[in-house]
């Protein structure tokens, strides 16, 4: 641990830095809308008369490169003169709510990699005092368990306290940031000890934001700026104060419709950096971080977040520089929680929330948490909510399809959509994007001969099975141009075992990627190895979108 001196000559640095505010070269985002129908397709949601948006800002990835950006609306609105709006472009940064998370959990799993964080330790060892729910005071609460939030902390009335305020206020009477609240309660019949039972908390994140500035001895904000952000190129950061020029002039506003005008919610700063709050020159490290927002306050353009998701794509590695373990990213979106009917384990936020890895929000399209509603779409990312703002950040690492969305205020009371529990809005932009381009495939043909649709077909052990299929689109033309992706898994007993990489007769003989060849997809299977039995074969056609066929060898 640094000494406190040396601390606060860093953090008057920092602050003399932020008050100079030294101007930024600026974001290397670019424009890339080749795709009229999907941004008028936009522009609609926008429009709505009902649903009007301020803002609404999107972005898609295909085979790990982005393919598409939108940029509508205004991230500054005057409503007394609307010539002085300022529209969107691609370097606006918004605060992203709970996305945020996701992100500030690959600082964490930094500190896990460089073992100055167990995942499986006692936090207390860290925090400096005993943090123990009081429902269940022999069991530890550990880094695990926030990050999955099933530490049995919950928020209460506030989940962030002022700098000046031990983090430990939050968790001891008598204090004015302690409540009842604070803690889950014993069941008779539900276990909800820590480890046990999922709560979306924002509090977490506050405390794991605490025990990153304990063992590394630095700022959360500036941690998280030198050893995530800032590698890979990213611009922005959690507290505003300590922006630079470019950055600030570049940060929109967040809006909620308030008697048919848009009031500000958050960031009106209109190209003003804002003071450091009264004690930041003072400030220990791992004292309380819930100030800095790591919950919720990354202010970040869609460019910008586009390259973590290329990081998680890239097995934690961005263009050469290696952010994360691939160990580690694998481990992160492994789920750790994931709701039992059986066993009511947890508050699934209207079936929103049903499985959750250590940062990530696992999408599993079995209630409520469905991106489409007649397809299957397997991504997993995080969501986000606050000041009038729904974000998205979802994506699938095995065809490197993902998409970002920033939905920038809301209109007032949100309804839920039509066939899952997102809010209407969303599900429209998710529809679109999906439609208009992440899957332009509305049917396929099933499996060609020589493989029969109904999984009949049986094959000689040791020859060639081809594996043909055409997609079409909604008008009934060949969809071509996309890179399907084949894996296969065979039936043991009434199960499916684990699925593995299959081995092409063509080469290159370990690809797992179809060939387009005259208006269908092949893939000439080599099933030199395997064993007599029932065979799945599993096509991830794009945007995790999965394909399925059966059939046998002998």
């Amino acid at each position: 641990m640094r000494s406190r001196a040396l601390l606060l000559t860093l953090l008057m640095v920092l602050t003399l830095c932020a008050l100079v505010a030294p101007a930024y070269a600026g974001s290397d985002a670019q424009v890339i809308d080749e795709n009229p129908a999907l941004t008028a397709r936009l522009q609609a949601i926008v429009d709505d008369p009902v649903y009007t948006l301020p803002g609404l800002v999107v972005l898609t990835m295909q085979g790990g490169e982005v393919t598409y950006t939108g940029n509508l609306g205004y991230s500054y609105i005057d409503n007394d003169d609307p010539a002085n709006n300022v529209p969107v472009d691609e370097y606006s940064m918004f605060r992203i709510a709970s996305i945020s998370k996701l992100v500030a959990a690959v600082g964490i799993m930094q500190q896990v990699e460089a073992g100055t964080i167990d995942l499986d330790a006692d936090v207390s060892d860290y925090l400096g005092f005993t943090l123990r729910n009081p429902h269940f005071p022999d069991v530890p609460i550990t880094c695990r368990h926030l990050m999955s939030h099933t530490s049995s902390i919950r928020d209460g009335s506030t989940y962030s306290l002022p700098l000046d305020v031990p983090l430990s206020a939050a968790f001891f009477p008598p204090s004015d940031y302690y409540t009842g609240a604070r803690w889950e309660s014993a069941h008779p019949t539900i276990d909800k000890s820590p480890g046990k039972y999922f709560t979306y908390a924002n509090l977490n994140y506050g405390v794991l934001a605490t025990v990153l500035e304990r063992v590394t001895g630095e700022l959360f904000a500036t941690y998280m700026n030198d050893h995530v952000l800032d590698p890979m190129g990213i611009e922005g950061g959690y507290v505003p104060a300590l922006f630079g020029q470019w950055e600030i002039e570049n940060v929109g506003v967040l809006y909620r419709q308030e008697d048919g005008a848009w009031a500000p919610q958050v960031d009106d700063y209109q190209g003003v950096i804002p003071d450091p709050p009264a004690g930041f020159d003072v400030y220990v490290p791992g004292f309380n971080a819930t100030w800095q927002s790591p919950q919720g306050g990354l202010r970040i353009s869609t460019w910008d977040l586009a390259k973590v998701m290329k990081m998680f794509i890239g097995q934690g590695t961005y263009r050469g520089t290696q952010i994360l373990e691939p160990e580690t990213v694998e481990l992160m979106f492994t789920p750790y929680w994931t709701y039992d009917p059986a066993l009511e384990n947890g508050d699934t936020y209207y079936d929103l929330m049903l499985s959750y890895g250590l940062g990530p929000h696992i999408m599993t399209n079995t209630a409520g948490d469905r991106i489409l509603a007649d397809r299957d779409i397997f991504m997993n990312g995080h969501l986000g909510e606050a000041y009038g703002l729904w974000s998205g950040f979802m994506f699938d690492d095995e065809t490197g399809d993902g998409f970002i969305y920033y939905i920038t205020g809301r209109w007032g009371p949100a309804e839920f959509g039509e066939y899952s529990t997102f809010y209407l809005t969303e599900e429209r932009v998710m529809t679109a994007l999906f439609e208009e381009q992440l899957l332009p495939v509305a049917d396929w043909s099933g499996m060609l001969p020589p493989v029969k649709a109904d999984g009949s077909s049986v094959f000689k052990v040791g020859r060639a099975v081809p594996l043909r299929f055409q997609l079409f689109d909604e008008c009934g033309d060949p969809v071509a141009g996309l890179t399907p992706i084949l894996s296969l898994a065979k039936l043991c007993g009434d199960e499916w075992g684990e699925e593995f990489k299959p081995r092409s007769k063509t080469p290159p003989k370990t690809s797992d990627v179809f060939r387009y060849r005259a208006g269908t997809y092949v893939y000439n299977l080599d099933t030199k190895g395997l064993t007599a039995g029932t065979y799945r074969a599993r096509i991830a056609i794009g945007a995790g979108a999965q394909l399925y066929a059966e059939f046998s060898l002998r």
